[in-house]
């Protein structure tokens, strides 16, 4: 639909918007999602345990949410013009997706609690639930509304897929609202403040890397060369979910509980041999489809980007490859570590895309992916090393 509506430069509007909602929403739920899941698994059958890690990150969402929401409605002018430059007025976008920001770190925590209770049936129906009547949703307002409704169905459909959770949640009944703002358990309070350290880095970086490599492909080549970037970032996107949700989902909570590094190594091998033929197979077949790929989610305005597959599609393999070790560093907690990679890593990205963009146009930023991901997946192949070498779990 944006494809055959908008163009590549309206996908790469879009593209600019995505990325400033990431930031913005990792800021307002203080990404402590990964931190949720660790200590709900950790203290499974320990009901008391889960309720206070439950009370601590309700209450530290609310609190994050409501500076974010704040700053985002008494500055729309600014952030209009960040995100959109000067060619666009989208102030009303900025407004409405800071008056509903709420209603998406509830959803978002909701999920990330139903994730360590191991609830997968509820789990699955709520993010099937809320796909398809986003789905819906976001196609009639890029009917209606073009641009300007795709962007307003970007900063609106978490307000439904909040109800569904409500809806399929109904009879959940842990939450006590006197139980808010207490601050009694220090030790989760200050874990999930360290898991909102690591994943703000990831959530704050990775988007902002992202807007700049969009514009600087804009301001040296043009919007349409963009809009090939982000279209191919969809299709990694799309494919990639499969995998990184099977991360997030079982394999973080697997890693957090288990404290034997015998079992520790033995599960991340499993994972290696479980996720890395699937994800061969998918990138061998997408590189060979990549034609009609292209003409079936895009138009046939986007084949240019043909050429931008063999790196991207090689960059993921290493992308996933790296993320089995880097979740170690999420369930063991090495703050430091996973901050101080994340930063170098986003710089190098930057670097490198710059460099290899001056010699291959468009495609050199998907060199410099791929390049970044291979020196990123041997960095982590020397941490799991050194963890394992080390006394401490």
């Amino acid at each position: 639909m944006v494809s055959i509506y908008l163009g590549p430069a309206g996908l790469g509007v879009i593209g600019q918007l995505s990325s400033y909602i990431v930031v913005v929403l990792g800021v307002a739920t203080g990404s402590i999602n990964n931190g949720v899941v660790k200590y709900i698994a950790e203290y499974t059958g320990v009901t008391n345990k889960q309720k206070d890690v439950i009370h601590a990150s309700l209450s530290l969402t609310l609190i994050f949410t409501a500076i974010s929401s704040i700053v985002i409605i008494l500055l729309p002018e600014y952030w209009a013009n960040y995100i959109f430059g000067n060619q666009y007025n989208f102030r009303s976008v900025i407004l409405l997706f800071g008056f509903t920001l709420i209603f998406y770190s509830l959803y978002s925590l909701s999920i990330s609690i139903i994730n360590g209770l191991q609830e997968y049936k509820k789990f699955n129906l709520i993010n099937i639930l809320s796909s398809i009547l986003g789905l819906i949703f976001t196609i009639i307002l890029i009917h209606f509304g073009q641009l300007r409704g795709a962007l307003y169905a970007m900063v609106t459909y978490q307000s439904l897929s909040f109800v569904i959770a409500l809806f399929v949640l109904k009879d959940f009944r842990e939450i006590k609202c006197n139980q808010l703002f207490k601050f009694k358990n220090k030790r989760i309070y200050l874990g999930l403040l360290g898991f909102s350290l690591m994943s703000l880095t990831t959530t704050i970086t990775t988007p902002l890397v992202q807007i700049y490599i969009r514009t600087h492909l804009s301001e040296s080549l043009s919007t349409t060369v963009t809009g090939f970037y982000e279209g191919m970032s969809r299709i990694s996107i799309l494919y990639l979910t499969l995998i990184t949700t099977t991360l997030s989902v079982y394999y973080l909570p697997k890693l957090s509980v288990l404290t034997d590094k015998g079992l520790l190594k033995k599960e991340i091998i499993n994972g290696y041999k479980l996720i890395l033929p699937v994800l061969a197979i998918m990138t061998i077949t997408i590189f060979f489809t990549r034609n009609w790929l292209i003409q079936l989610a895009f138009t046939s305005d986007f084949l240019p980007m043909e050429s931008y597959f063999l790196p991207q599609l090689i960059g993921d393999f290493f992308k996933i490859s790296s993320w089995l070790l880097a979740f170690l560093m999420l369930a063991k907690a090495m703050v430091k570590l996973f901050i101080i990679t994340e930063i170098v890593f986003a710089i190098l990205l930057i670097l490198f895309t710059r460099y290899f963009v001056s010699i291959y146009g468009g495609e050199g930023a998907m060199i410099a992916y791929c390049i970044n991901y291979i020196i990123y997946f041997f960095t982590m192949l020397v941490v799991a090393r050194n963890f394992f070498k080390s006394s401490k779990v």
